[in-house]
């Protein structure tokens, strides 16, 4: 294939395709195609209970909104958006050239999010809210764990647009074949300052289920704020590796 694929970027928990409008300009620089959707009830999509939203109607929409995309298509997936592009491509392997995670869960068949956190990790950031079926965020977590590196703009911006993560898509194990997401390429970009996915994690997810190539950020949790231009190259030169 010779063709410049697009990168379809699927943030993660609580997030929308707003987190990505510091990184598009580095990519316009280098000449590199993207879309960004909203995951079903975050961003700028429709409000729902979140006791109403899965890891498969996730993984359904990503694979849906690949369909309209015109040539080849690689997701680039963060934080819980690995999963999501994990499902995705369990549901239409066709459609994907490769598989990116940035400092994301990279999950074997049979894994969910909650598995894939060490049992040391604290969880005491998140406010569980049981009748909505849905997380939020402890406002003195956010900084630390997710923008620790990033601008006072780029947090007041986040602060902004973060809306309530549903809880089931943490807890539903995805169902994944070596046929359909294993015969894909996987490549994997780390942040090493990261406190929301451990560094330290990351790279045993790497070990664990396997990448072409890892590449390792300066970085905190959130790259695409704090370190675009470098976010830009690493993709840059994936696009490279996969012709």
């Amino acid at each position: 294939m010779t063709n410049s694929p697009t990168f379809l970027l699927v943030h993660g928990a609580w997030h929308g395709a707003w987190c990505w409008q510091r990184l598009t300009p580095e990519l316009k620089k280098l000449g590199l195609q993207w879309q960004a959707p909203d995951l079903p009830g975050l961003g700028q999509s429709q409000k729902r209970w979140g006791w109403r939203i899965s890891m498969a109607e996730y993984g359904r929409a990503v694979a849906d909104f690949a369909k309209n995309i015109k040539g080849d298509v690689v997701p680039v997936g963060h934080s819980m958006g690995g999963l999501v592009i994990s499902s995705a491509a369990e549901r239409s392997p066709h459609r994907f050239r490769a598989l990116i995670y940035l400092a994301a869960f990279l999950p074997q068949n049979g894994d969910s999010l909650m598995s894939l956190i060490p049992a040391d990790e604290p969880a005491d950031f998140l406010k569980i809210h049981h009748l909505r079926g849905e997380f939020t965020i402890q406002d003195e977590a956010l900084v630390p764990g997710f923008y620790e590196d990033c601008s006072a703009e780029d947090i007041a911006l986040a602060k902004r647009h973060l809306r309530p993560q549903a809880m089931p898509p943490f807890r539903e194990a995805v169902s994944l074949s070596e046929e359909r997401f294993g015969r894909l390429k996987r490549y994997y970009i780390a942040c090493k300052e990261d406190k929301a996915i451990r560094y330290s994690n990351q790279i045993r997810m790497v070990e664990r289920a396997g990448c072409e190539r890892r590449y390792d950020l300066p970085s905190a949790h959130s790259p695409f704020f704090s370190h675009p231009k470098l976010l830009a190259e690493c993709l840059k030169e994936i696009e490279t590796l996969i012709g």
